[in-house]
């Protein structure tokens, strides 16, 4: 079977045609807010769906869909899942506006404490299983000196990496971006639960804004050639996160 391709030639119409699916239902589940990160270029900005009207929304799961840089030899994708955050810690509160601080009720908190004991486990399995497609592990690393801009691009992460579980019978591909200093302990992390437990495991967590994202990987297509619309999106790769988008 050939791999998916989108029906969208960018994130914003994925995103604008994901929460119009969800308006179309009865009932219907929508209760999301749809948002770009950069408001004054918004095609191939990230986009969200965040179970609120807040904004900043740092402190929520949200539904996600990023523009992946092509490498090797691969065009440019839209990588599209789940996706949460890990402000400043209080250590650094003094460096940073208090907006980057995390407090309790970030979901960050919770959704570590449910990864690393394996009960995120199931989720990942059953985008596996819908999607038939790998799910990739992206994470990247931001200084206490390069705090996120709400609304326009942002510098480069200090650090990244990427990990890949392919369902039986496809093919994972490379992992192309490794941890080279603040994830360097992350290499070879084989599954969500030891990824995170590693997370966890980093000296000075509280100087480092990390941004998680977890999905899979979809060609940019349009109405004509793409085989996955507005529906495949919600039932293959974002419906089953719903339970960790608040």
């Amino acid at each position: 079977m050939p791999p998916p391709v989108l029906r969208y030639e960018n994130n914003e119409q994925a995103a604008h045609a994901v929460s119009r699916h969800l308006n179309s239902l009865r009932p219907s589940p929508q209760r999301y807010t749809v948002r770009p990160f950069n408001r004054f270029d918004t095609a191939f900005s990230a986009w969200w769906l965040i179970p609120s009207t807040d904004w900043p929304a740092f402190r929520h799961g949200k539904f996600a869909f990023h523009q992946g840089s092509g490498s090797r030899g691969m065009a440019a994708y839209m990588h599209v899942g789940y996706y949460v955050e890990h402000g400043y810690g209080k250590a650094a509160a003094e460096m940073v506006h208090r907006t980057y601080v995390m407090t309790d009720d970030w979901l960050w908190h919770r959704f570590i404490d449910a990864a690393t004991s394996g009960r995120i486990d199931p989720t990942i399995a059953e985008v596996i299983e819908r999607s038939s497609s790998p799910i990739i592990f992206d994470i990247n690393a931001w200084a206490v000196n390069q705090p996120p801009d709400l609304e326009t691009p942002t510098v480069a992460p200090i650090d990244w990496y990427e990990t890949v579980i392919a369902p039986p019978g496809i093919t994972a591909g490379e992992a192309y971006q490794k941890g080279g200093t603040v994830f360097r302990s992350l290499r070879g992390s084989t599954s969500l639960a030891d990824l995170t437990q590693r997370i966890a495991a980093i000296n000075g967590l509280d100087f480092y804004w990390i941004n998680l994202t977890i999905g899979v990987r979809l060609p940019y297509g349009d109405l004509d050639t793409g085989t996955w619309g507005a529906a495949e999106l919600w039932h293959n790769a974002l419906e089953p996160w719903k339970a960790w988008v608040r």
